[in-house]
């Protein structure tokens, strides 16, 4: 694989061991939201294990990833790859902020499904201890990453994660978190080289809404929840 060229046309972002093939990215808007939806759906109903643990229906899937996708819709930082053959999505990193000290971010509420509060509870728990850790900086927030299952082990998604990051420093916000609810999304930023700041184990999470150790019964490899930050620089003044 190797970066080509990067032109305001077309930005090519890399090209695979197929030579028919051809990635390229682009900033994930309006007219790509029904393809990252779909890629996210099916991920979120396969492979997240929060959501198969708790056998979520495809409405409530629905209801709680696509309301957070779309308001990553147009962040300068989220971006998407696409297949110049097919011109078909198929890999997105999705971005939302910059958050500060008085701007921080939001966790769904869900009247008519326990389990989606109740991985909005985990998560909004682990998500509110990034300002004890920002320090008043401000930063934004990795939300959510997918691949099509067909383009995966092809250095996407680590490309589409720094290019995220490059946008993200060129308009000057010094932080990234991340919110890892996978073995697999926390080995891959461990590796470029993300910090865990903190962890919450599945088997000791006890659920707010039921008393109850909810996840518990998540399998290995997945057993807990980390949020990983990494530090694209300080601000001046910051």
């Amino acid at each position: 694989m190797s970066i080509i060229k990067n032109t305001p046309e077309e930005k090519f972002l890399l090209t695979t061991n197929k030579p028919e093939r051809t990635i390229c990215w682009k900033r994930v808007t309006k007219n790509e939201q029904a393809e990252v939806n779909d890629l996210l759906i099916e991920h979120f109903a396969t492979g997240e294990p929060l959501t198969v643990s708790r056998s979520l229906s495809r409405q409530e899937i629905v209801d709680l990833i696509c309301g957070l996708a779309e308001e990553c819709i147009d962040h300068a930082a989220s971006v998407c790859a696409y297949d110049i053959e097919s011109q078909k999505v198929c890999g997105a990193v999705l971005v939302s902020g910059p958050y500060n000290k008085e701007v921080q971010p939001e966790y769904g509420q869900f009247p008519n499904s326990l389990k989606n509060n109740q991985i909005s509870s985990l998560l909004g728990k682990l998500g509110g201890m990034i300002p004890g850790h920002a320090n008043q900086r401000p930063y934004n927030v990795l939300e959510m990453i997918v691949i099509d299952a067909k383009y995966a082990r092809q250095n996407i998604t680590t490309t589409l994660i720094n290019r995220s990051l490059t946008i993200a420093k060129s308009n000057k916000i010094p932080l990234f978190y991340a919110e890892c609810t996978s073995y697999n999304s926390a080995r891959l930023i461990e590796k470029m080289g993300w910090q865990c700041v903190e962890e919450i184990a599945f088997v000791d999470y006890v659920d707010p809404h039921t008393g109850t150790k909810t996840f518990a019964t998540i399998s290995n490899p997945h057993t807990s929840v980390k949020l990983m930050v990494t530090n694209l620089g300080q601000q001046d003044g910051v």
